[in-house]
């Protein structure tokens, strides 16, 4: 328990803030990453398909998505993960100003998020979020959900 305890606190401690950019290229999001997470290089681009953000943590792949001008509703992602495999937990999920629900199995860590308040619709900062994690992730399930928690907008969106 002490160690766990310990590896905790150390990588709380070892993790540098991310700043993340969005698919107009602008500077939108940041969190705090930890040292040992390799960044892929993603290419700047307008289709949702492709990530805005990826890292490499040992064998666990995280992957953000934004969806700019769209509201896809964390249910809806869930379904969807879960015609991909079940779950074996959904959790509700509330920080930074986003609210939406935690996916989960053994190979899995997903989250869909949705900003609470309304937004510009042209505001690429208002669009609905995705991270998803894949691979032995029980191992570094801690270390993720941290790093997760700590996304938030460089700058509240300019509300209606």
């Amino acid at each position: 328990m002490k160690l766990l305890l310990f590896l905790s606190l150390f990588l709380t401690l070892s993790a540098q803030e991310t700043l993340i950019q969005g698919r107009s290229g602008e500077t939108l999001y940041r969190m705090d990453v930890p040292q040992s997470w390799k960044e892929i290089e993603t290419p700047k681009t307008q289709d949702t398909m492709n990530p805005v953000a990826e890292w490499q943590i040992g064998e666990v792949s995280l992957v953000f998505h934004t969806f700019p001008g769209m509201s896809i509703p964390p249910e809806a992602q869930v379904e969807r993960w879960k015609r991909q495999k079940p779950a074996d937990r959904i959790t509700p999920q509330a920080f930074s100003g986003f609210s939406g629900l935690l996916y989960e199995n053994e190979t899995t860590l997903a989250w869909a998020l949705s900003w609470k308040a309304t937004a510009k619709e042209s505001d690429e900062s208002f669009s609905d979020v995705t991270f998803k994690a894949t691979g032995p992730v029980e191992e570094i399930r801690e270390e993720l959900i941290d790093a997760i928690r700590s996304f938030e907008r460089v700058e509240a969106p300019e509300i209606w």
